[in-house]
């Protein structure tokens, strides 16, 4: 299996910036990758939506969330594969954990951890940002994911924006 992910657009908890309280999460995603199914070669493609409702705690060098929801997934596969377990439209239960804090001065620590009650899936991330003095940081993150028929694994290059004093960021992978 060869995932390339295409869109992964996360709305940051509006409560970060406070020491602690409920927050909202809501994230979209879109997935492609191929394997080699019953029918041959399979491209598979997978949209996805969340929305999650948790609690957040932030101090004054790092933060923490952790929050429950539902994910809704819609994979199709060309050409179809009846065996695959990820094909057709799929709600399941969502739990995430998150955080980023402050290892040393400029250089932050973030890590997101999930599980869904669908098909044994779980998604990780890890990720060390460095804060340029300016809206831009760069950095490095790993990435792994699966379910009870795959796994993947990706490493790469991180690029974000965020304007100082403002809740919402721009990053590029």
């Amino acid at each position: 299996v060869r995932p390339r992910p295409e869109i992964c657009a996360p709305v940051p908890p509006a409560a970060r910036g406070r020491q602690r309280g409920l927050v909202q999460r809501y994230w979209l995603d879109h997935l492609g990758y191929a394997y080699d199914g019953g029918p041959g070669r399979v491209e598979a493609r997978a949209w996805g939506a969340e929305a999650a409702l948790g609690y957040t705690g932030a101090t004054a060098s790092g933060w923490g969330t952790v929050s429950l929801g539902l994910r809704l997934t819609d994979t199709t596969l060309a050409p179809d594969d009846p065996g695959a377990g990820a094909r057709g439209s799929q709600f399941a239960g969502h739990l995430q954990l998150e955080g980023e804090r402050e290892w040393v001065p400029g250089w932050r620590l973030g890590a997101i951890a999930s599980v869904t009650t669908r098909r044994d899936e779980y998604w990780l991330r890890l990720r060390s940002m460095h804060r340029t003095g300016s809206a831009w940081s760069p950095g490095v993150e790993f990435v792994a994911g699966g379910n009870s028929e795959t796994r993947s694994r990706a490493i790469g290059l991180v690029l974000a924006f965020r304007p100082t004093g403002r809740s919402w960021s721009v990053v590029l992978k």
